[in-house]
């Protein structure tokens, strides 16, 4: 079983930030995920006509609305601290096992961990077996490294145009043991195409390191959930193990459920961040997106 520390993934994803694709100034189409939901459940059966969008507060013509169609590229990002004992880790590796085991042939899939260190275990591929090994093989020890984890999975989540890339990660804890501070959490997101879901387990404990100097007097859980915002994502609560196998089972139906809108900006588009809003025209809910763009 491969697994490559901490120090060769910050490294990869400092030189896909400094290549991360961006739009350039002009009229280049701007192609956008969407999740529309009322009452928690996914909409269907929208079409161009039920969806508006402003471009920094302008409104847009949409071009084409679509069902997300794209093979995903997921990386399941696992906590697998102490405070896992017992019910905890079971009921994790029924709920990631039944998660890939409905995925599509042609979704690629990869797993780190995250506990005394975050370790890439299995690399994108589309072969379950090595994965199903690597998830029943599921240990619980360590602290909680949470955003040095989420930061490495949105570097591994880097995608072609062919694939929709997503990171879900779960936590049972706060964070107790990243250098990755909360307040970058928004950054990682915005220099990263993926959408992250995060699977929260209620009432654990946090372990701790005794001694450690880097465990932070706040969770940071607010900047978690604003990222997670920022990105298109959600975050879901489980308030118990047995409740993660549908956690897990919700997070890939939203997926499947999702929209794609593609819009050409009126004005040829300025340089900097672009803040994107996307609204439901004609029928009740909410649309989960990803918040703006970026345009050299």
């Amino acid at each position: 079983m491969t697994r490559l520390p901490i120090v060769l993934i910050v490294l990869t994803l400092a030189i896909d930030v400094l290549a991360q694709p961006t739009f350039r100034a002009g009229t280049e189409a701007v192609r956008l995920s969407v999740s529309p939901v009322r009452g928690g459940r996914p909409l269907g059966d929208l079409g161009l006509e039920h969806f508006e969008v402003f471009d920094n507060g302008q409104r847009q013509v949409i071009d084409s609305v679509t069902r997300e169609q794209a093979p995903l590229r997921l990386t399941l990002v696992l906590d697998t601290s102490h405070s896992l004992r017992g019910a905890g880790i079971r009921a994790l590796i029924t709920a990631a096992q039944g998660l890939v085991h409905t995925l599509r042939p042609a979704d690629e899939v990869s797993l780190i961990t995250f506990a005394y260190g975050v370790q890439l275990i299995v690399p994108p591929t589309t072969d379950r077996a090595p994965l199903q090994r690597a998830i029943d093989g599921l240990t619980p020890a360590g602290p909680t490294p949470l955003r040095d984890a989420l930061f490495a999975g949105l570097t591994l989540s880097a995608s072609d145009p062919d694939h929709l890339p997503v990171v879900l990660l779960f936590t049972d804890g706060r964070d107790t043991a990243s250098w990755a501070e909360a307040s970058q959490l928004s950054g990682f997101v915005r220099r990263s195409k993926a959408i992250v879901h995060v699977v929260r387990l209620q009432g654990a404990r946090d372990f701790v390191v005794p001694g450690s100097w880097r465990v932070s007097p706040t969770d940071g859980s607010l900047a978690l959930e604003n990222a997670v915002a920022e990105s298109g994502g959600h975050v879901w609560s489980a308030a118990r193990p047995e409740s993660l196998e549908a956690r897990f089972a919700e997070v890939l139906e939203e997926l499947r459920s999702r929209y794609v809108l593609t819009f050409t900006p009126s004005l040829p588009s300025a340089p900097g961040w672009h803040q994107l809003d996307v609204r439901l025209k004609g029928v009740r809910g909410t649309v989960s997106h990803r918040k703006g763009y970026d345009v050299k």
